[in-house]
């Protein structure tokens, strides 16, 4: 089943839908703040992985990503979307085309709209997909209802700490870049 198999860091792209002060406003403090924190951690687990990150944030009050995330995107192109689906947008499918790559990575906002609509859209278009499902978030029941509706489609659905370990893929990549990369772990993001 598409949705189902083990993500590849070498044929994963790292999406971060809607990542704005809009939607963390929505949110208790130490909530939005644990949630940030992952996904700045993640985007950095990613750029020493070689994997690429496609930015996208709602064309909307707050068109740009927050600030802690703004500080990692380099040189990447930040895409604005007026779909709740990316699988819509042509600018993201072309930047998309681009790498090569055909398993996507979604964390972001919200769950139920824009992280669902773009899981299903994708995985319709033959990728590969899985969300992270505490780095992403949505008001009231959004959260589980997206989750339940995505997993119904067989988008895999998984944890930050078993991705991490699905990129890493065995233990010795695993000890090599804890040791290479020991300041990620002081701030135990994840329990490992």
């Amino acid at each position: 089943m598409r949705g189902r198999a083990m993500i590849e860091k070498n044929e994963s792209v790292l999406l971060i839908i809607d990542f704005q002060q809009t939607f963390l406003d929505k949110i208790r403090v130490e909530e939005s703040d644990q949630l940030v924190r992952k996904a700045c951690w993640l985007i950095e687990v990613a750029h020493c992985l070689d994997i690429p990150i496609i930015y996208c944030v709602e064309d909307g009050r707050y068109p740009t990503l927050v600030e802690p995330l703004r500080r990692h995107v380099g040189s990447s192109a930040v895409i604005r979307k007026t779909f709740f689906s990316v699988a819509r947008e042509k600018s993201f499918l072309s930047a998309l085309s681009a790498t090569s790559r055909r398993s996507l990575v979604l964390i972001g906002f919200e769950t139920d709209v824009c992280i669902a609509q773009s899981a299903l859209g994708l995985a319709t278009q033959g990728y590969t997909v899985a969300v992270v499902e505490d780095v992403m978030h949505a008001p009231g029941d959004g959260q589980r209802q997206g989750l339940e509706r995505m997993s119904r489609a067989g988008i895999s659905v998984l944890s930050l700490r078993a991705l991490y370990y699905e990129w890493m893929a065995d233990v010795a990549t695993e000890r090599t870049f804890r040791q290479e990369r020991d300041d990620l772990y002081s701030e135990q993001i994840v329990i490992f």
